[in-house]
C-alpha cells in the first residue's frame, strides 16, 4: 500500500513538470551530438548590424545563413552589454548567473565545422580558459566580440547598430586571450562574426 501510494504521488510530481527533456540537457544540445560546431560567417560586416531588428538578432540571423551543413541552431558569439552577455564580473566568478542569453554551455566541447578539430572545452561557467587547443580559424582574420578578455561586455557600436564609434575585436587564428579581444577598431570597418552551434 505504501509503495503504491509513493509510485502515484511520485508520478503526479513528474506528471506536473511537463516535458524536461529539453531544459538545458547539454546531450540534448547539437543535434544529439557530443560537441557543438563554431565556425564564422561566410561574409564580412560592419559595425551596424540593426538592418532588421536588433544587433544580435541580425547577428544571429547572418550566423544562421552562413551555418554549414549537419549543424542545428545558432547564434552569434557576440555581446552587447544588454541582451546577450557572457560574465558581468572577470570569467563569470559570480557563476552562470551572470550569463544573459549566452552562446557557449557548460563543460561542452567545440569544434570547428567537420568536427576533426577540437577547439576546447567550457568550464563550468560556460567560457573558454586560455590558451585554447585549437584556433576558431586556421587563417587570419577578425571577428567582431564585444568583450573583454575576461569575457565582460566592452565597445559593441552602440549595441551593434551604428558604424559610429568602437568594437573590440578578437583574432581568428590565435589560441591566446587575443581571440576574445584584441583591439577596438572603427565600427565602419569589417569583420566576421563567430557563430556557436546550440
Amino acid at each position: 500500500m505504501q509503495y503504491t501510494l509513493l509510485s502515484l504521488v511520485m508520478l503526479a510530481l513528474f506528471s506536473s513538470c511537463g516535458d524536461l527533456s529539453n531544459q538545458g540537457d547539454p546531450n540534448e544540445a547539437c543535434d544529439g551530438k557530443d560537441y557543438c560546431h563554431i565556425f564564422i560567417s561566410s561574409s564580412t560586416t560592419k559595425g551596424n548590424l540593426a538592418a532588421s531588428g536588433s544587433g544580435i538578432d541580425e547577428a544571429d540571423a547572418i550566423c544562421t545563413a552562413s551555418k554549414p551543413a549537419n549543424t542545428g541552431t545558432v547564434k552569434a558569439f557576440l555581446s552587447d552589454g544588454t541582451n546577450r552577455v557572457a560574465c558581468t564580473s572577470a570569467d563569470c566568478s559570480g557563476g552562470i548567473g551572470e550569463h544573459i542569453d549566452w552562446v557557449l554551455a557548460a563543460n561542452r566541447e567545440y569544434r570547428r565545422p567537420g568536427g576533426a578539430v577540437v577547439i576546447g572545452t567550457t568550464d563550468a561557467f560556460g567560457i573558454f580558459g586560455f590558451p585554447l587547443l585549437s584556433e576558431f580559424y586556421s587563417s587570419a582574420g577578425t571577428i567582431f566580440t564585444g568583450m573583454t578578455t575576461d569575457y565582460r561586455p566592452a565597445n559593441d557600436c552602440t549595441n551593434w547598430t551604428s558604424t559610429l564609434g568602437t568594437g573590440t575585436n578578437g583574432v581568428l587564428d590565435s589560441k591566446l586571450s587575443n581571440a576574445l579581444s584584441s583591439a577596438d577598431n572603427s565600427c565602419n570597418n569589417t569583420h566576421h562574426i563567430l557563430c556557436v552551434e546550440q
